[in-house]
């Protein structure tokens, strides 16, 4: 008899390949998530760098803006303005702007406006003065009578729409700084006090005709005041609480006074405003109307001799980065003017300037000689 042979069927060697092929898509995808990881991580390095450069690329054409313009006020030379960017070949501003051919560095855009519709100080330390002209124009070369001014300020720093003024003292109140210098002493009152005063650009020829034109006021901060307008024709150190809201007042910061009633303007239309804040670093934007009552029809839609906005985009490689600085076009402006005159028991003589061209001195009327 022939004898049956019987076969057995082993599976162990197929469960191997199963494990095995499970353990290398496993490791497969750990690989390739650990590749993504790093490509990302390359990816965001190369981006920051890249933002860096481009930054750095746009600061160099506000430079370089900044030098032409200040090259042209010292020559006596009328600022260019400069609004597109579709003429770079004539654009004055745009010279040497490529700072990097092989990685593609460059600025690619400066533009520049002579005439803003609001100038805007920041910051103001307290005890710091600022010298501000506020002559309205519409349009070059063609002034406009101001009729009242909007003054909007804040702490420095401190977001238009989260600002806290429940703590804000009484007007009238002004209690001693806080132990950190400049400070309101453990209130929640996110602006400073401003002192403002002001003169008419024209109009005054002696010391003591400039006293009578010139007048000060102290812009105090409280919530949601209804007597925010600073009647600048009316007693001298009038305390006007700022109109504040937590949410935005509709200017540029939480807090607004409107000066209303100013002084006689002369031949030359417009002002000289001296800002001088207490307790708080502060940011200040200033608007100039036509109308004692401001409102958007009002607006003067340029100011002039006062500070050029500068707007600059630089690039590099695929990344654009766009900033925006102001200067000071005025020499008035220029923050080195002192806070106080002379003070003595015994008679001085001395010569006294606030616009270029008028000076009272020895043997002049109100020389003090």
């Amino acid at each position: 008899m022939a004898k049956k042979r019987h076969f057995t069927r082993e599976e162990n060697g197929m469960a191997s390949i199963l494990v095995t092929m499970i353990m290398m898509i496993v490791v497969t995808l750990i690989v390739i998530g650990f590749a993504q990881i790093s490509i990302r991580q390359q990816q965001n390095t190369l981006d920051s760098q890249l933002n860096a450069e481009a930054n750095y690329a746009a600061k160099s054409g506000i430079n370089n803006a900044e030098n032409v313009i200040i090259s042209d006020i010292n020559n006596g030379n009328t600022i260019t303005p400069e609004n597109s960017c579709n003429n770079s070949p004539t654009n004055p501003y745009i010279q040497n702007n490529v700072l990097d051919s092989k990685s593609g560095v460059e600025y690619t855009c400066v533009l520049v406006n002579p005439y803003p519709r609001s100038l805007v100080y920041s910051p103001l330390t307290p005890g710091q003065g600022q010298t501000v002209p506020v002559f309205g124009q519409s349009a070059p070369g063609n002034p406009q009578n101001v009729s009242s001014i909007v003054i909007s300020w804040q702490e420095h720093g401190q977001p238009s729409n989260n600002g806290d003024f429940s703590g804000c003292p009484n007007p009238g109140s002004f209690p001693q700084p806080g132990s950190a210098s400049g400070q309101w002493s453990g209130v929640s009152c996110t602006a400073g006090v401003l002192q403002i005063g002001i003169v008419p650009a024209s109009g005054w020829t002696n010391d003591q005709s400039l006293i009578a034109d010139e007048h000060t006021a102290f812009l105090v901060p409280y919530a949601q005041s209804s007597s925010w307008t600073a009647n600048m024709s009316g007693p001298q150190g009038q305390i006007v609480s700022g109109n504040c809201s937590p949410s935005g007042s509709g200017y540029d910061y939480a807090c607004y006074a409107i000066l209303n009633n100013l002084p006689t303007q002369g031949s030359t239309p417009g002002y000289y405003l001296r800002l001088l804040p207490f307790y708080e670093s502060v940011d200040v934007a200033i608007t100039a109307y036509t109308s004692a009552t401001p409102n958007k029809s009002s607006v003067i839609p340029q100011l002039s001799d006062a500070q050029a906005t500068i707007d600059s985009t630089g690039k590099a490689n695929y990344v654009l980065q766009r900033i925006q600085e102001r200067v000071g076009i005025n020499p008035v402006s220029a923050n080195d003017l002192p806070s106080n005159a002379l003070q003595s028991t015994n008679s001085i003589c001395k010569q006294f300037s606030v616009r270029p061209g008028v000076v009272a001195g020895p043997g002049s009327p109100g020389s003090g000689c």
